[in-house]
């Protein structure tokens, strides 16, 4: 009937939506709870493979939303049933043990798994995540330098690792860590825009001036970036002497103020922002 190739169709297409979400790696919990809530019958009779990697999807969006606990339960039981000494599926119990807050079973799990295998990336990264989850900052610094230790080339990692220093505002090995994220991509500004910030925080005149350079380059990297054209605007105005003199240095410092002062208002006048606003913007010195 109609009505049945509608409701087939229907359930074809949340399906495929299942899918584009394992596949794209978007986060979007509450949608793929919904949807497996809906269509549970379509997950278990999917092909071997395909199951349970959508029952492992459906398990971790789980995590993200309270009232699906016995959604969560039914998955993890599933797949241990079919996985019994399966890493993965060890991994998938540590991260609920991690979600109830038994973090030092949860780090048990991770810890035997390292043991036999130190090139367990996902342990790894659990093993980290039940450090931070715990609010143990420096236990959690610890484990990631040991897994950049084996996988330098993780720039994922290299931005947790700088984000866990700024949070102890351990500013110089943060700035240390997005010096190996500007190698590894050297053409992304926002990098070079967080190094600036961060030499910023330092707050010594060294600091400041090296601060300055990096808001530049990230400036010729991408002109429309408020965010850097902002902190060249501060640091030319923190290293530039009120009255500049006709000293080369101090005229050039002076240049770099004023043209970021114009670059902003030009920026925010295209994006439509109010009058007061540019105004204000124009009382920057």
């Amino acid at each position: 009937s109609s009505s049945s190739s509608f409701f087939c169709s229907f359930s074809l297409c949340k399906m495929e939506r299942l899918r584009e979400i394992l596949k794209s790696g978007e986060r979007a919990s509450v949608e793929v709870v919904e949807i497996a809530a809906l269509h549970r019958k379509d997950i278990l009779s999917a092909n071997e493979s395909e199951k349970w990697t959508l029952l492992e999807l459906v398990f971790k969006s789980c995590l993200d939303v309270p009232r699906a606990f016995p959604l969560k339960e039914e998955c993890l039981a599933l797949i241990v049933k079919r996985f019994p000494d399966s890493n993965r599926a060890r991994i998938l119990e540590a991260m609920d043990l991690e979600a109830s807050g038994l973090y030092q079973e949860a780090s048990n799990i991770y810890h035997e798994i390292l043991s036999a295998d130190e090139t367990n990336a996902a342990a790894h990264k659990g093993y980290v995540s039940v450090a931070i989850s715990d609010s143990d900052i420096p236990l959690a610094i610890a484990r990631l330098k040991n897994y950049l230790g084996i996988f330098p080339s993780d720039a994922e990692a290299w931005q947790q690792l700088t984000d866990l220093y700024i949070s102890l505002q351990e500013y110089e090995k943060a700035g240390f860590c997005l010096e190996e994220l500007i190698m590894t991509s050297p053409h992304n500004h926002v990098y070079y825009t967080t190094y600036a910030e961060v030499m910023y925080s330092v707050g010594d005149q060294k600091s400041i001036k090296l601060a300055r350079k990096y808001f530049a380059l990230a400036c010729k990297l991408n002109p429309t970036s408020a965010r850097a054209l902002h902190g060249l605007h501060l640091t030319a105005t923190r290293t530039c002497k009120k009255d500049a003199s006709e000293d080369s240095d101090e005229l050039e410092l002076a240049d770099i103020r004023d043209g970021s002062r114009e670059a902003l208002m030009k920026l925010y006048a295209a994006k439509g922002a109010p009058d007061h606003i540019i105004s204000l913007l124009a009382t920057l010195k």
